[in-house]
């Protein structure tokens, strides 16, 4: 809550005491103003931890006045917060209340404490609630006599009042603590105020006062150094500008700002407002991606509005993508999560996603029933709401085929658009609003007044994307985003009726385009292709990154294996079929096969460059070998491919292959790993098989009986059932069978003998003798014994002890040949 100066203001209180007494040494308050004096240089540069930490040191000590108590706890609760640290904030909150209640009544002890409480409620989505605490800090503050902290208490009532959709209240409330802050001259305070300010009227739909208190606020920051309030500023500023391209690049600066300012939750909300941003260009699934880690930050931080805004937005995207089992999976926690914030914005944004549910679904009766009762019942202060339930509504209603009921709902929607001067509608999409106003004046025979608004649509579309210089990401918006599609489509159709110029009907796309843009992002698109180890996260982001670096509508990712062509990874409008395409470009991969090289098609042939369709193909090589291909095209309404987009498909094919031959390459090493985990986990069966023997053995005491254990151990270590095991007596040279297993049958004992002369010299040398074959017995003259099979594999191996030969075992196989290795 407090700018620098606010600290210094405090900062004899927090020394002497709220009556002047003072409760230190002369030394104990130079000491303290030092540590405060630092406290407040970390807070302001975004420092976080180490004014925990600080904080932490000193509330150690004892005999500290209640007011330094509470400075330090309200610097270290804003920490808490900024790091999005919110359950241990509310504990901080509720013992800076607990101290206030204790000091003398008139102090400003319980206006700072109830000020804490209303951040921390604010963040955790309890708005009501938030509010509230901020109106009794204001009485409270008022009360003490602070001016100050009076001027502080009602900026945070002003956000208060703004996230539950108070907005003219806000509105007041900001311009008071302007006043108090300009006074003392404090123009980060005032900044921040502006902020409110800019907030308040974008929520009212009030595009140039919000633009103009949003830059005011920018322009205190950067003169103040309030990184904080700079990011606040930079956000606020992406609610109302038109146009994407600086959007984005608001939202980046934003958390850079934030990131600065070391504000966790804030660098949160500007990563929210980029995915908006990306899916206002189309690229929805990109925005999905980034936004699954918000939703993963945002529960991680309990903060509740924010993550069910996070929901909503995710919901909304896959419906615009025709993911309606993701919906509805995700609905379940959406709305649970709607009912238990219970505050306008996320009623007023669930009543509208749940209609676009029900359309994307064939129910335009439950649209029609839900909007009209939403539309009769008591307005919030957030008209975009209201704008959208028209918008909406109107859809449904053509859906109905009720074309006069449509114009009525499409008309107030067009007339509200039309009194704030056709600015940036919520959720961006002003065009929408003229879209369906045309079609619903179409469905009544309003012809011209139908081609009025559609060119009001189409000029609201090139709004959004005049200045976007990437061609790739302006060719999404124009073809990806569903009410921008059908603008282009009925405009191409209508334009060409009305014997417009070819310049002006192809405006859209005759926009300057900087073929350096894509080759940057390709850059990072590298580095993430490496960094991805999932063969389906790497297939699923490729295809993505093709779709963005070259804005195609159609994007196949087909890998060329032994069985043959199939696809991997597809990327298509509503309805097509991605074997239907593969059939037909079958020729042109087989082409790619052959040429290794990245080729650019038009078709069909003759026809004028707006009625052709692009067409790329690029093949995935690494070390000779093709892995793939990547497929894109786009029609010629929404762009045309050239040969920078050849050169980008090429280079992108190439760190794809490589990247898809090293994950393919670290999959088959995890494989073998855990064949090799396999193995080694076997063996250490076998060892405890083989610790088994030798507790046996230590409790045997009868010779035969040790060999019989070995014997039967043996034959479960290896699994077999042909198992020998023969000792030799040096002294006389001859070799008795201890233990002799055949097809699972022990053999009766036979009398010593003396082994041929290749054995005792196999014996002597000590080796391991291995026959993979019968033939390989008989070549090496190994003896067989009459009246026994010959088995197909013989692996013998030496029994050494006291440094000499005892005898030898062997295991046989009678089923096959080269069952032991050496």
């Amino acid at each position: 809550m407090a700018s620098r100066k606010n600290t210094a203001q405090v900062r004899q209180d927090a020394r002497t005491g709220p009556a002047g007494k003072s409760g230190d040494t002369g030394g104990d308050q130079v000491t303290r103003q030092v540590q405060v004096n630092q406290i407040d240089q970390l807070v302001w540069s975004g420092q976080h931890q180490q004014v925990i930490e600080r904080c932490e040191v000193i509330l150690g000590q004892t005999a500290l006045p209640a007011a330094l108590k509470m400075l330090l706890r309200s610097a270290r609760l804003e920490s808490l917060v900024a790091l999005g640290r919110l359950a241990d904030a509310a504990l901080e909150a509720e013992a800076m209340v607990a101290l206030a209640e204790r000091a003398k009544q008139g102090t400003p002890l319980r206006a700072q404490a109830l000020a804490a409480r209303s951040l921390v409620l604010m963040r955790q989505g309890q708005l009501r609630a938030a509010e509230d605490a901020a109106q009794e800090a204001v009485e409270q503050s008022r009360h003490a006599g602070d001016v100050r902290l009076h001027g502080q208490c009602l900026l945070r009532l002003g956000e208060a009042q703004f996230r539950a959709t108070h907005n003219e209240a806000a509105l007041a409330s900001a311009q008071q603590a302007a006043v108090v802050f300009e006074r003392l001259g404090d123009h980060a305070g005032l900044g921040r105020t502006f902020w409110v300010k800019a907030f308040a009227h974008a929520r009212l739909a009030q595009q140039e006062a919000s633009r103009t208190a949003a830059l005011q606020a920018e322009v205190l920051a950067r003169q103040t150094g309030d990184q904080w309030g700079l990011a606040n500023a930079l956000n606020v500023q992406t609610f109302t500008n038109k146009d994407i391209a600086q959007r984005l690049a608001l939202s980046q600066l934003a958390a850079q700002a934030y990131e600065r300012a070391g504000q966790t939750y804030g660098r949160v909300l500007a990563i929210g407002n980029y995915c908006l941003a990306l899916a206002e260009l189309g690229l929805y699934r990109q925005a999905l991606r980034r936004a699954q880690e918000l939703l993963d930050a945002v529960r991680h931080l309990g903060a509740k509005q924010n993550l069910t805004l996070q929901l909503g937005g995710n919901i909304s995207w896959r419906i615009q993508l025709g993911d309606l089992e993701a919906v509805h999976a995700l609905w379940p926690e959406y709305a649970a999560a709607v009912a238990d914030v219970d505050e306008p914005i996320t009623r007023g944004d669930f009543d509208l996603f749940a209609s676009a549910l029900d359309l994307a679904e064939g129910r335009p009766a439950a649209v029609v029933k839900r909007l009209r009762a939403k539309l009769r019942g008591t307005p919030d202060e957030n008209p975009a709401h209201r704008q959208g339930a028209l918008v909406m509504l109107a859809r449904a209603l053509l859906a109905q085929g009720d074309a006069p009921a449509a114009l009525k709902e499409s008309r107030r929607a067009a007339q509200w658009h039309r009194d704030q001067n056709y600015g940036r509608a919520d959720f961006g999409l002003s065009q929408d609003i003229w879209l369906w106003h045309a079609r619903a004046l179409a469905a009544n025979g309003r012809a011209d007044e139908a081609w009025e608004a559609l060119q009001r649509a189409h000029a609201l579309l090139l709004d959004g994307v005049r200045n976007v210089r990437d061609a790739g990401l302006r060719r999404s918006f124009l073809n990806k985003v569903q009410v921008n599609r059908d603008i282009v489509l009925d405009w191409m159709r209508e334009s060409q009726l009305r014997g417009l110029p070819q310049d002006q009907r192809l405006v859209h796309l005759s926009i300057d385009s900087d073929t350096r843009e894509p080759f940057k992002r390709l850059v990072d698109t590298g580095v993430r292709l490496n960094a991805l180890r999932s063969a389906g996260a790497l297939q699923e982001f490729l295809v993505e990154e093709v779709s963005e670096l070259t804005g195609a509508e159609r994007v196949l990712l087909v890998f060329d294996g032994e069985s043959g062509l199939q696809v991997a990874g597809t990327l298509l409008p509503r309805g097509e079929d991605a074997a239907a395409l593969l059939r037909a470009i079958t020729p042109w991969l087989e082409d790619a096969r052959m040429a290794r090289v990245a080729r650019l098609r038009y078709g069909p042939e003759g026809a004028e460059p707006v009625e052709q369709r692009s067409c790329l193909v690029a093949p995935l090589v690494v070390q000779q070998r093709v892995l793939g291909y990547l497929y894109a095209d786009i029609e010629g309404a929404f762009g045309r491919f050239g040969d920078a987009d050849q050169d980008l498909l090429a280079m992108l094919s190439g760190q794809a292959a490589v990247a898809l031959d090293n994950t393919q390459w670290a999959q088959g090493l995890e494989a073998k790993v855990e064949a090799r985990t396999h193995e080694l986990n076997a063996r250490v069966g076998e060892l405890e098989v083989i610790s088994a023997i030798q507790r046996g053995v230590a409790g045997q005491l009868d010779f035969r009986a040790i060999a019989t254990l070995v014997g039967d151990k043996l034959r479960e270590v290896f699994g077999t059932g042909d198992v020998s095991m023969v000792w030799w007596d040096e002294a006389s040279d001859m070799c008795h069978t201890l233990y002799n297993y055949e097809h699972g049958v022990r053999i009766p004992q036979r009398p010593p003998r003396r082994e041929v002369p290749m054995v005792m010299q196999w014996l002597r040398t000590r080796q391991i003798a291995n026959f993979n074959s019968r033939a390989e017995q008989v070549a090496a003259g190994a003896p067989h014994t009459e009246g026994t099979d010959r088995a197909h594999s013989i692996a013998a191996v030496p029994i050494i002890g006291s440094n000499r030969v005892l005898g030898w075992f062997a295991l046989q196989d009678h089923e096959r040949e080269f069952a032991y290795g050496p």
